[in-house]
């Protein structure tokens, strides 16, 4: 992956969402990589994880300051997907060890994903029933 592929995600799109549909089906969500020095969020690729996308990230000069997010999606009857939920701070590099996060960093991704899922508003509906800063792996 070069730098030419890899574009921050400034909203949810309905483009996106079909290109996402199996991930969307079987997490019931969309993972996002926030790098909070940047303030800029980038979507996880279908086929990859949040730690291997997070290492392609690195390899391309971004910083370790890369927090995990999860936007919860549920199937709605009156369009693609409503936005039922934002996990921030979870993946399997925090559960092992691997990466620790300063609270304010959390809070800063967190609000990051929040600027997309407003900027998608228009065209998405969004009923977030879960808003969860995970601060159990924090520093």
């Amino acid at each position: 992956m070069d730098d030419s592929e890899i574009q921050p995600l400034e909203k949810i799109t309905e483009e996106l969402l079909s290109q996402q549909r199996q991930r969307i089906l079987a997490l019931d969500a969309i993972k996002i990589v926030t790098d909070v020095e940047a303030e800029k969020a980038y979507l996880v690729p279908t086929e990859l994880s949040h730690e291997q996308f997070a290492e392609q990230l690195k390899q391309t000069g971004l910083k370790d300051k890369l927090v995990p997010s999860y936007i919860h999606l549920e199937e709605n009857r009156y369009g693609p997907f409503k936005i039922t939920g934002i996990l921030t701070g979870l993946s399997g590099r925090e559960i092992n060890g691997e990466t620790r996060h300063a609270y304010k960093d959390l809070k800063k991704a967190h609000q990051i994903v929040w600027g997309i899922i407003k900027a998608s508003a228009p065209q998405l509906e969004i009923c977030v029933k879960t808003d969860v800063i995970e601060t159990k792996y924090a520093l």
